[in-house]
């Protein structure tokens, strides 16, 4: 695979060189494009107040303070990236791997990490991937991509050297109190026991939506794409507004989808 990053990383004396690929790919979802009245290819402008064009050669970099605009020299922007370049891993700590998983709601993204295709080490680094997979434990570094350091979480599967990009727990947003509104909601022992029977009927002991190889929306707007530019017309769905729950109402819609999910569970 690519390498978007090759680094190297670092436990006291030992160095193990390390490339860091992406392990999703996004590229077949359809994206949109802005064009003129005849198609024609467009430029990105930046204006003035007044209106009038600011041409690229006078624009500066600089950050905005209570309003006012402070500039920034190239010079300085291009020494406090290289102050704050991290070209190796640093290792934080070694945890074990239940700990890394308790903390998947800050994982933002999923890399391939390998041994350099030049100058690369495969003894030292399938060693080194198999000691984490067989003491199922994760190591946890810091490292800057693309001008923005992050942690980034090396783990082991199948022989395979896995790193998960992670937030850090400042970054991680506190719930509101519209998130927290549910909370002051109630609901009756009746009602409980039949949306945890409900869940039953969807549980799987063997996870089969977890492997689902496409995304059927994408494939859905390849197809819709198709159909518009071979002049078919595309109509919408039209989706009602569902109406304020009332208890009563919550009971009726459970019970209602225990008798739909009946058939099909029996089947």
């Amino acid at each position: 695979m690519k390498a978007i990053s090759n680094t190297t990383l670092r436990m006291g004396l030992v160095t193990i060189p390390m490339q860091v690929c992406q392990g999703i790919e996004t590229a077949s979802d359809v994206t949109f494009k802005q064009g003129g009245p005849a198609g024609e290819q467009l430029r990105q402008a930046y204006l003035l107040p007044d209106g009038a064009e600011c041409p690229k050669d006078e624009i500066q970099k600089g950050i905005f303070q209570g309003g006012d605009f402070f500039p920034v020299s190239k010079d300085d922007i291009d020494a406090i990236a290289e102050a704050t370049k991290r070209p190796d891993l640093e290792v934080l700590e070694v945890i074990d791997a239940g700990q890394f998983w308790s903390e998947a709601h800050r994982i933002t993204d999923m890399y391939y990490v390998q041994s350099p295709t030049k100058n690369g080490n495969p003894n030292a680094f399938k060693l080194f991937v198999d000691a984490i997979e067989r003491t199922e434990q994760v190591i946890v570094t810091k490292w800057t991509a693309r001008s923005r350091q992050k942690l980034l979480v090396l783990h082991a599967r199948d022989g395979l050297l896995y790193g998960s990009g992670m937030a850090f727990e400042g970054d991680v947003r506190e719930p509101d109190e519209n998130t927290r509104a549910h909370l002051a909601g109630a609901y009756s022992e009746q009602e409980a026991a039949m949306a945890e029977q409900l869940l039953g009927m969807y549980y799987k002991d063997k996870p089969t939506a977890l492997s689902m190889e496409v995304d059927e929306a994408v494939a859905m707007k390849h197809k819709l794409v198709d159909d518009a530019l071979s002049g078919l017309g595309i109509e919408a769905p039209s989706t009602p507004t569902p109406a304020a729950a009332t208890p009563a109402a919550l009971a009726d819609a459970l019970s209602k989808s225990l008798a739909a999910m009946a058939p099909k569970v029996a089947a």
